[in-house]
């Protein structure tokens, strides 16, 4: 026969608390009272729920953690990744007659892949800071910031038309990827008070890494991310550089007329037409509500690259000619006309 163990009879097991004294003992018996496993009925006391919460809340504290540190580690992977893929591609596209010759063939497309993907390493920075991650927060810094791109980009809009409509003498629309293009080289154009930002950040790092510097020499223990700031400060001087050495010089005012004359030869103007009264040389794009209009360009253009699209010198005519584009006749129409 197998033997059970008695169950202990607790004094409040069946019995109310009566007064403030016997509510303390009461709560003191279950809490002191483990639990009978070894009895026929299972009976779980206060204290082994209070234990099994306890567990239950260190283990999700425990997987929180495990989570953000896993998050934490993929992040700086793919930083790390991103830095060692534009440090590469700027440095390719530095190098001068390195003696390859797809290789100086492909510089500048290097060069500007690097300098974008420099960008995109700036900008996640900063959105990690803990400054603009607490501002983004907010409602209304979303809706500020949205309004000034909004308004930023129907500038560059209107801007990319009127510099379209000076150079053909048409309405923009006429040449709708080229309008789409020129207004993304404006946007591009304006974005100056973000690049202020970024060196203005970049000073902020300089500090940090020279009181980084100044603590080691003094023999003490430095704290922060020293690598982080050096990095920040070197892509952000190339991306500065990029921004205000080329972009501001192949971007400016004076040369966006042939920049959107490139575009439309490139985008929008067709040689290859059937206008009967029209070279076949000529190049042309068809305008008008009925598109029986044709705006025509006898020069023929020629952009092998990129880099010449955007630092080859063009010549852009003062005037272009329009044409009511004249269908060719078919042979029978034609031979019944001379019968006539």
């Amino acid at each position: 026969m197998i033997q059970r163990k008695p169950v202990k009879a607790l004094k409040y097991q069946f019995n109310k608390p009566r007064n403030s004294a016997e509510h303390v003992e009461a709560l003191y018996e279950e809490l002191a009272e483990g639990e009978e496993k070894t009895s026929s009925v299972s009976r779980k006391t206060l204290k082994g729920y209070v234990i099994e919460m306890v567990e239950h809340m260190r283990a999700r504290t425990r997987g929180k953690r495990a989570k953000k540190a896993e998050e934490e580690s993929e992040f700086w992977q793919a930083l790390i990744v991103l830095g060692l893929a534009l440090a590469v591609l700027f440095f390719l596209g530095i190098q001068d007659g390195s003696g390859w010759g797809w290789l100086d063939e492909k510089r500048f497309v290097f060069k500007v892949c690097g300098t974008l993907l420099g960008f995109v390493f700036v900008l996640v920075q900063i959105e990690r800071m803990a400054f603009f991650k607490v501002l983004w927060k907010f409602g209304f810094t979303k809706f500020i910031v949205s309004v000034g791109a909004t308004a930023l980009l129907v500038f560059s809009t209107g801007k990319a038309a009127g510099v379209i409509n000076g150079v053909f003498g048409i309405d923009a629309t006429a040449l709708p990827l080229s309008l789409t293009f020129m207004t993304g080289f404006i946007f591009f154009k304006y974005l100056s008070p973000v690049i202020a930002l970024i060196g203005l950040l970049a000073v902020v790092h300089v500090i940090s890494i020279v009181v980084w510097v100044k603590t080691i020499l003094k023999g003490g223990y430095p704290t922060g991310p020293l690598a982080s700031s050096t990095c920040f400060f070197l892509v952000s001087c190339v991306v500065m550089g990029f921004y205000w050495g080329w972009g501001g010089n192949r971007l400016s005012d004076e040369r966006l007329p042939e920049l959107a004359y490139k575009l439309a030869h490139v985008l929008d103007f067709n040689s290859k037409h059937t206008c009967a009264n029209v070279p076949a040389n000529d190049a042309v794009v068809f305008i008008g509500s009925s598109q029986n209009v044709v705006l025509t360009d006898p020069n023929r253009i020629q952009i092998e690259s990129l880099q010449a699209f955007f630092e080859e010198d063009l010549y852009v005519p003062a005037s272009f000619a329009r044409e009511a584009c004249a269908l060719p006749q078919s042979p029978r129409r034609a031979d019944a006309s001379a019968g006539f």
